[in-house]
């Protein structure tokens, strides 16, 4: 069992094996988050959470193991895109490029469909997935498989990990108004800075509530959003060949090629700082071979030959 949890020098937090009535989707002691092993082992999911995932999971309003593992994946690979590309990675940015999509097992409500203010029906709802406005990142995983069976609790152990988990602040009645002790002080209490465990309420709003529009976005995130997309597109395509390793050409004799994007899997295996900048400057050297020629030779011309 990988019990990998915590960025290094961390310790912070610990595992709690769950016993035979331990379910994902079951509440657990306060403060324990029920997590699929995959997220540690293969999604780069690493404790204290980021404070872009704290706000993605409370925006959502929802825990962590609700997301489908391909979305947590496109989460840790929008992060380190993001700081490769000195982007700000902000909730609106993030949301306007993903989208939602639900599993639905059975009626309208988890699709987002039904009429708003309706009652929510007694109904199982599955994972959440997030979907892109435009292919930029490839997919972690087209079917994960084997993960359902494999999940334990997480629990902040030190102050500092529960101020990842929790906040201070005031009571509140049912009313809004602070709640008083017997010397008409507010009483404080910690509470959860994002679901702790499943809940429905996520299934009361439209999938498109969660999302931003472009003119939503600031300056800042726009100038990011198509710095990103550039970035992108810039890429070189991917060369196809057959079962064989022999090229693959059209009717018109050239090489058949497909669009790259950031390639997931291969992001999120790059464990330390020297892998990360193995990773981007091969995308950046392939970049540079598929240039035209006259740009390549200015390249070389300013880097190379000094060299």
């Amino acid at each position: 069992m990988c019990t990998d949890i915590q960025t290094p020098p961390t310790e912070d937090f610990e595992v709690r094996i769950p016993t035979a009535r331990h379910r994902i989707c079951g509440n657990w002691a306060w403060g324990t988050i029920p997590m699929y092993e995959i997220a540690f082992k293969h999604l780069g999911i690493r404790l204290p959470f980021t404070d872009l995932e704290v706000s993605i999971f409370r925006h959502l309003r929802l825990a962590p193991s609700q997301l489908h593992p391909n979305s947590l994946a496109f989460i840790k690979a929008f992060e380190k895109t993001a700081e490769y590309l000195g982007l700000g990675p902000t909730l609106p940015l993030f949301f306007y490029h993903f989208g939602l999509q639900r599993s639905c097992p059975r009626g309208e409500r988890a699709k987002g469909k039904l009429v708003k203010g309706a009652p929510v029906p007694d109904a199982k709802h599955g994972w959440v997935s997030l979907r892109q406005r435009k292919r930029l990142f490839d997919m972690f995983d087209e079917s994960v498989r084997g993960f359902k069976s494999v999940f334990y609790g997480v629990r902040p152990i030190t102050t500092k990990g529960w101020n990842n988990f929790v906040r201070r602040g005031h009571r509140i009645d049912e009313l809004g108004q602070e709640v008083l002790d017997e010397q008409g002080l507010p009483i404080e209490e910690d509470f959860a800075r994002f679901p702790f465990y499943w809940r429905r309420d996520h299934y009361s709003m439209s999938t498109k509530e969660f999302v931003f529009t472009l003119g939503a976005l600031s300056a800042e995130e726009r100038a990011d959003y198509k710095k990103l997309l550039e970035f992108v597109e810039g890429l070189p395509p991917f060369l196809l060949s057959d079962s064989n390793g022999e090229p693959l050409l059209g009717e018109d004799g050239r090489r058949l090629t497909c669009p790259k994007v950031i390639a997931t899997k291969e992001l999120l295996a790059c464990d330390t700082s020297e892998e990360l900048t193995v990773f981007w400057s091969m995308l950046v050297a392939f970049f540079i071979y598929f240039l035209p020629t006259v740009y390549c030779f200015l390249y070389l011309l300013a880097f190379g030959f000094a060299n």
